[in-house]
């Protein structure tokens, strides 16, 4: 895994073999399509997500988008675009649902 900062955003990389990229997406997707696995990148379409607790999205979504900067600064700005983005996980889940 590598951590970079580039252009104002952080990027993590982290390397897999098309095994463990198909372990991973298959946590959140019950299908899950690999393709040009014989290149250095490989590529992913990924079908009918797999629902989760809104709390487990939350979490994830303040972690995404209020990241500490060096020294643990924080903007703390990111609850509108977090409340907009569990409505429509909401909205969602209850279409996949029905």
């Amino acid at each position: 895994m590598d951590m970079r900062f580039t252009r104002g955003k952080w990027q993590r990389i982290r390397y897999h073999t098309p095994e463990s990229l198909r372990g991973l997406l298959s946590r959140y997707f019950e299908e899950v399509e690999l393709s040009d696995t014989t290149r250095a990148t490989l590529k992913a379409v990924c079908r009918k997500p797999r629902p989760f607790p809104i709390e487990d999205y939350k979490e994830a979504l303040d972690n995404e988008f209020n990241m500490p900067y060096p020294n643990e600064f924080r903007h703390n700005k990111h609850e509108g675009i977090v409340g907009i983005l569990i409505e429509l996980i909401k909205d969602r889940n209850a279409i996949l649902e029905g």
